[in-house]
């Protein structure tokens, strides 16, 4: 019999409480690497809370790591490049500036020149309204909430289970159900920056979410970045009042002459630092 997401959930359930452990290896000693990389976050947890609470025997030990070892949810070992790369892989074609672009590079740039400019306050004791080493607020997480809800799943999914098999460590960065069995994303952005891997994925979707707005016909790639990023950056009314100071709303050298001419120097080199 095929070992499935529904059929873990079906013979857990039935097996008595004192026997949950050894039916929990039975399936995975029985299970192919097929098919244990199958199962759904749910059925992951499932099996791994049943070895998991209590005495570990040497059986349960040997299972635990064959689950982990085979398992669709493996540790994430490079940050921020496989959140980068998940956001790209769910990158709707059309985009096609962010999927050229949108680099780990990107990513760690941001970080570099949100960190300049933060103050001893926000460093050390409270952020504003905008948090974390991404300095995002609410709205932008709600956009990627929207625009990526299937990937940020995925991708939360990933966090929390494979966080989960290495110690049973339950991270606060990811939302869990009260048995530690289903994982899935925070509705507010707040507890998100606790861990790197779930704050990289948001930081580079939303990128890539204002990547397509700035992205106009005629707009060369760079500009269309670095308009991107001064959106960012929460620059959206003095690109706009730039625009209208120019007389044009394509090129970036026009608003960056009409920003440093209105005293914004420090909001034009942010964009230079990111995008050079």
């Amino acid at each position: 019999m095929a070992i499935t997401s529904a059929s873990v959930r079906s013979r857990i359930s039935a097996a008595d409480w004192s026997d949950r452990d050894g039916e929990a290896v039975r399936i995975i000693n029985a299970a192919t690497s097929a098919e244990l990389a199958k199962l759904d976050a749910n059925a992951v947890l499932i099996l791994y809370r049943a070895m998991f609470l209590g005495w570990t025997s040497a059986e349960d030990a040997h299972a635990i790591a064959l689950l982990r070892s085979r398992c669709g949810f493996p540790a994430i070992t490079s940050l921020p490049d496989e959140a980068v790369d998940a956001v790209s892989a769910a990158t709707k074609p059309g985009n096609t500036i962010a999927h050229r672009f949108l680099t780990a590079g990107l990513v760690t740039r941001i970080y570099a020149a949100e960190g300049k400019r933060m103050s001893w306050f926000e460093r050390n004791i409270m952020d504003g309204k905008t948090i974390g080493r991404g300095q995002l607020g609410q709205p932008a997480y709600d956009d990627v909430k929207s625009e990526y809800a299937a990937a940020l799943t995925a991708w939360v999914e990933r966090v929390g289970v494979s966080e989960h098999l290495e110690d049973g460590d339950v991270p606060y960065a990811v939302k869990w159900n009260s048995t530690f069995t289903k994982v899935e994303p925070h509705e507010s952005y707040g507890p998100v920056i606790y861990l790197h891997s779930t704050e990289d994925f948001v930081v580079a979707a939303y990128l890539a979410i204002l990547i397509q707005r700035a992205t106009k016909p005629g707009r060369p790639d760079k500009d269309v970045l670095r308009i991107a990023v001064a959106l960012y950056h929460g620059m959206r009314g003095m690109v706009v009042a730039a625009q209208k100071a120019s007389g044009q709303d394509v090129l970036w050298a026009p608003i960056e002459r009409e920003l440093r001419a209105a005293g914004h120097d420090d909001a034009a080199d942010y964009v230079l630092e990111v995008v050079p």
